[in-house]
């Protein structure tokens, strides 16, 4: 888990968060049946890239590491994940990128 002593970055707004923040940011999305998918930079993509990459997706519910998936240069910076959540959980992922830290999807509701 790449974030044990690393600040953790947080985009809180979209629509004023720079070209920088969006293509590091991962999306967290619901696709049903307990499975979800993370995009990160979704509308400007990441380079994946031997020196620059995004090498690492984590996600987590109730704030505990539920899945995670390792990224190699040119693969596409995208996860999905089956786990166990009940209604109310809280869910979240973190994409590690190997020269600008660690970075937070919004929380998402189960």
């Amino acid at each position: 888990m790449p974030h044990g002593n690393q600040e953790i970055q947080e985009v809180l707004d979209l629509e004023t968060a720079s070209d920088f923040e969006i293509k590091h940011f991962p999306t967290l999305e619901a696709l049903g049946d307990n499975k979800f998918k993370v995009t990160v930079g979704k509308d400007i993509t990441h380079p994946q890239t031997e020196e620059h990459l995004i090498d690492e997706i984590n996600l987590f519910v109730n704030g505990r590491l539920a899945a995670e998936k390792k990224l190699e240069p040119g693969q596409e910076q995208v996860a999905e994940f089956e786990v166990q959540v009940l209604a109310g959980d809280q869910l979240y992922a973190l994409a590690d990128c190997n020269l600008h830290g660690v970075f937070k999807s919004h929380v998402l509701k189960a």
